[in-house]
């Protein structure tokens, strides 16, 4: 913007051209009336008036560019900041009117919900908690599988076989030795290979073991990451992938940079649906959220004074004596507890195979004979979850929904993927986009969210389905199953309706406002993925199993008691390792049929690389526990907590940071992009109340012209007919 005049001078003097100069002197208000009223002294030359009337045009002209380059300077910078605070701050809630809606209690505009980087939970009251997108936190401090690497068979990947062998690996080496041997390219392709694997920039030095730490006011002690650490992390959440191949590249090329992408945001969904679900079941058995909702719809009706006394609830005693009470209230307290706990009669005891026979055909994953085949290459007996271990396990109530959960992470990650067809790669090379950086990664960007949208739709579209299933399974034994609350529900009416059925009805209206409340807010979390930031490629740090500082804090295996120990090695092993050594193996599946319409086939990660980032999203409760528990061991200082639970601390915290570098780079990125971008800095311009004036200027020069040209066209029609006229004189003549 600071360079705005020295680029224009040429737009400037081609506009000034166009508009001639007597419309500019219109436009420049200064001088004008006195220019009108000046005298012509008689001794002024024609020369010299000619001079001055040049002079005065220049300097008008001058005048003129000042005005609109102030003009288009005010313009931008307000676009600027009202990009820059949208993004950051949200947006303000407008009425029917377009003004602004102030809250009634904190008298300040009301911020849309999610709507900035900086908007809070309960923005528009008068105690906001955190950052929006910070809660729930992710269970990926294990880290994350990186997938800018993956090990695949190109010849097999066009001859649609099962499994790739390392025949890319091979070619890139033969490749280099090729390049190596002519024009000593070795240095190129050394740097290459190094590029591409992430070996680290520098040397180990024994700065990279110290951190940088904080001296805080009131002499409080800090800890930090030690600075390798705190590099590799920086370096994981920020480095761009350049996709290795040309916008023209075959379809069988995109299907594998469409799986890493589509792979990563799967992880990225797994984690935010592992944090979700446990806060979901805890709500829909928490008695007070369930009878505040099972009384609100209640109708108002004449109470009777029920005195029996319902299955595993104390009653309730008002001046030494049982109130009058709604005893479909009570019985939700009856069937929470039921719920919540692990009663459940033999018959409903299921497997995991036997709960989607009963729950029928709509309860099977996509594609559930692959998922089948994945579960048969899982060892159960290392691969230790709630899950994996429990599938053969006959449960019922709470248990199986945890299950089942637990499942839902799994199949997000295993979700094989449809291959790219010549068609489909076309519609994407000619559509447009809004990412900032266009070409291969844009199109493979909408690859990938087209057919992550599809998955998306369908599992949870199955996952409301075996959850419905358990729900009316547990939530109809709990109401005949407890001999008080079916007495005291059997002679109760609501609505014209058994009060047994009214109350399963009511329970059921419940468990739908949560489920579909938590995959809306896992569908958020899906949407603020994009525009997409292809350093999500690059993998997450494993935070919990790699050494953090130099003084680590070893739980011993009894989980009783910590040793202090240098983790100098470790972490100086961890820098010389590169970041993005280890390749991940892809199986690629022919299609069922030859037929055109049964697809090219599929193509998704391995059971091995499928395995790993699910494993990577278990929650590590028992360990945090036990570090809650230990006595205060190695504290910073007298008063404080210990060192492994400072450590513990800071894992988290680091985990924090992670997270806030994903949730807003993209979002600056795009920001950015909307800063720079010809369409939005042309809107910006035209809707700027700062150029009004020279828009009325351009629309008066628009009419002016039109004038002179309807004014030109009466003259040509007169000079046409004045010539008529002649010629038939002179032949009149002749």
């Amino acid at each position: 913007v600071a360079s705005l005049e020295g680029r224009c001078q040429e737009v400037l003097k081609a506009f000034f051209e166009l508009v001639g100069q007597e419309d500019v002197e219109e436009l420049s208000d200064a001088g004008t009336e006195d220019h009108d009223k000046t005298k012509i002294n008689p001794w002024v030359t024609p020369r010299e008036l000619n001079h001055k009337k040049s002079s005065k045009a220049e300097a008008r002209q001058k005048e003129m560019t000042r005005s609109i380059l102030s003009g288009v300077l005010k313009a931008l910078l307000n676009h600027a900041d009202v990009v820059i605070s949208t993004t950051l701050q949200g947006t303000i809630e407008m009425d029917s009117n377009g003004e602004a809606v102030i809250d009634t209690v904190t008298q300040r505009p009301r911020v849309n919900e999610r709507s900035g980087i900086m908007v809070r939970v309960d923005e528009n009251t008068t105690s906001p908690g955190p950052l929006h997108w910070m809660l729930p936190f992710k269970f990926n401090n294990s880290g994350q599988l990186t997938l800018r690497k993956l090990l695949f068979n190109e010849r097999k990947l066009l001859r649609d076989s099962s499994q790739g062998l390392g025949w890319h690996a091979k070619i890139k080496r033969k490749r280099q030795g090729f390049l190596k041997s002519i024009a000593n390219a070795s240095n190129c392709c050394d740097k290459q290979e190094d590029d591409d694997a992430g070996r680290p920039e520098l040397g180990w030095s024994r700065k990279l073991i110290e951190e940088i730490g904080l001296h805080m006011e009131d002499g409080t002690p800090t800890i930090n990451c030690s600075n390798a650490v705190n590099l590799r992390i920086y370096r994981l959440c920020t480095e761009d992938y350049e996709v290795p191949m040309s916008p023209n590249a075959p379809p069988h090329l995109y299907d594998v940079e469409v799986l890493k992408l589509l792979k990563a945001l799967q992880f990225e969904i797994a984690a935010s649906w592992a944090s979700m679900w446990r806060g979901m079941l805890q709500e829909l058995t928490d008695k007070d959220k369930v009878r505040e909702f099972v009384q609100s719809c209640l109708v108002t009706e004449e109470m009777q004074d029920y005195a029996v006394k319902l299955d595993g609830l104390i009653d309730r005693q008002t001046s030494g004596r049982i109130a009058e009470r709604d005893p479909t209230l009570e019985a939700v307290d009856a069937v929470c507890g039921w719920l919540s706990g692990s009663r459940a009669l033999p018959m409903d005891m299921l497997t995991t195979e036997e709960e989607v026979k009963r729950a029928g055909e709509e309860a099977k994953w996509p594609d559930h004979q692959a998922f089948i085949d994945v579960l048969s290459q899982v060892d159960a007996k290392k691969v230790k979850t709630a899950f994996m271990a429990n599938k053969n396990t006959k449960l019922a109530g709470q248990p199986s929904w945890l299950r089942l959960c637990d499942e839902f992470v799994f199949v997000i990650l295993q979700l094989n993927m449809k291959r790219v067809t010549n068609e489909e790669l076309s519609m994407a090379k000619a559509s447009a986009g809004m990412m900032s950086a266009a070409g291969q990664q844009e199109m493979i960007a909408k690859l990938a969210l087209h057919r992550m949208s599809q998955l998306n739709m369908h599992s949870q579209k199955v996952f409301r389905k075996r959850f419905n299933f358990l729900w009316n399974r547990d939530v109809s034994t709990a109401l005949t199953a407890m001999e008080g609350v079916a007495q005291s529900l059997r002679n109760c009416m609501k609505n014209g309706m058994n009060g047994a059925e009214w109350l399963e009805e009511q329970l059921h209206a419940y468990k739908d406002k949560v489920i579909l409340g938590t995959l809306k807010a896992l569908q958020e979390k899906f949407d603020g993925l994009f525009p997409v930031d292809f350093a999500i490629l690059n993998g997450r740090f494993p935070l919990n199993s790699q050494k953090l500082r130099k003084q680590h804090f070893e739980l011993q295996p009894d989980g009783r008691t910590v040793r202090q120990k240098d983790a100098t090695q470790e972490i100086r092993d961890m820098w010389l390792t590169p970041r993005y050594e280890k390749m991940q193996s892809v199986m690629v599946s022919a299609p069922e049929t030859k037929s055109a319409s049964s697809g090219p086939g599929t193509i998704q990660l391995s059971v091995d690389g499928t395995i790993s980032a699910y494993e990577n999203l278990q929650e590590q409760r028992e360990r945090v526990e036990q570090i809650f528990n230990l006595p205060c061991v190695d504290p910073p200082r007298p008063d404080y907590a210990g060192g492994a639970f400072q450590e513990l601390c800071l894992k988290f915290f680091k985990g924090i940071h992670v997270d806030a570098i994903h949730f807003c780079r993209p979002r600056l990125k795009a920001m950015m992009a909307n800063l720079y971008q010809e369409e939005h800095l042309r809107r910006a311009l035209q809707e700027s109340p700062a150029l009004d004036y020279l828009k009325d200027f351009g629309g008066h020069i628009l009419e002016k012209q039109k004038t002179r040209m309807d004014s030109l066209k009466c003259k040509l029609a007169s000079m046409e007919a004045a010539l008529r006229e002649t010629e038939g004189v002179k032949k009149n003549v002749e």
